[in-house]
C-alpha cells in the first residue's frame, strides 16, 4: 500500500474535469456557506420527513444512481442512513423522556409529602402515581428487546441500555402475565 501511495503522489494529476453545478451547490451547502432554500429546491424535492439532526426540511435530491437526502442546513443521508438516524434519535428521546418521567414523579411525591404536612388534599399523590404508569410504559418499550428491536427497525440484538438505567425496575405484561425485570425497588 505505502508503494502505490508513493507512486500516485508522484504522478501529474490528469485533466481536471468540470464540477456539476448541482455537486457545487451540496458542497456549499455542506461547507455551511448556504442555506438559501431556493438553491436546496433546484437540487431536488422537498419531501415531508424532517432532518432527525436538526429538525429541519429534507429535500429528495434528484440522482438517478442513488436515492440521497439533504436538509439546507448541510446534512446529508442516503435512505439507510436517514433511516438509522431516525431510529437514534427516537431511542434517545425515549431515553430522555424517562429520565424526565422520573424526575417529575420524584418532584410529585416531594410536593406530596409536604402537602400532607399540611394537611391539604393529596393531589400531587395522585398525579405521582399516574406518573408511574407512564414511566412503566416507556421502560416495557426501552428494555424489551423485541419490542424495541422492532420499533427501531432492528433484525436482532437488544437495544443499549445507558448506565444509569440499567438497574431501574420494570413491570410489564407478556403473554398475560405479569413479570419483573431489574431488583426490587
Amino acid at each position: 500500500m505505502g508503494g502505490l501511495l508513493e507512486k500516485l503522489s508522484r504522478e501529474h494529476p490528469g485533466k481536471t474535469k468540470p464540477i456539476p453545478p448541482d455537486l457545487r451547490t451540496e458542497e456549499v451547502i455542506a461547507e455551511r456557506v448556504l442555506s438559501d432554500v431556493a438553491e436546496v429546491n433546484r437540487l431536488g424535492t422537498q419531501i415531508p420527513y424532517n432532518c432527525p439532526n436538526c429538525g429541519g426540511v429534507l429535500w429528495e435530491i434528484d440522482d438517478p444512481s442513488m436515492t440521497r437526502y439533504r436538509c439546507h442546513t448541510g446534512h446529508s443521508f442516503t435512505t439507510q442512513t436517514l433511516l438509522t438516524s431516525q431510529s437514534e434519535k427516537i431511542e434517545e428521546t425515549l431515553w430522555v423522556s424517562l429520565r424526565m418521567f422520573e424526575e417529575r414523579k420524584n418532584l410529585l411525591n416531594k410536593m406530596a409529602a409536604e402537602e400532607s404536612k399540611r394537611g391539604l388534599k393529596h393531589s400531587y399523590a395522585q398525579r405521582a402515581r399516574v406518573t408511574q404508569i407512564h414511566i412503566e410504559r416507556i421502560r416495557a418499550i426501552m428494555l424489551a428487546p423485541a419490542a424495541m428491536n422492532l420499533a427501531l427497525g432492528r433484525d436482532k440484538g437488544c437495544s443499549r441500555v445507558p448506565r444509569r438505567f440499567r438497574r431501574l425496575p420494570i413491570v410489564f405484561a407478556r403473554l398475560g402475565r405479569r413479570h419483573r425485570v431489574g431488583p426490587p425497588i
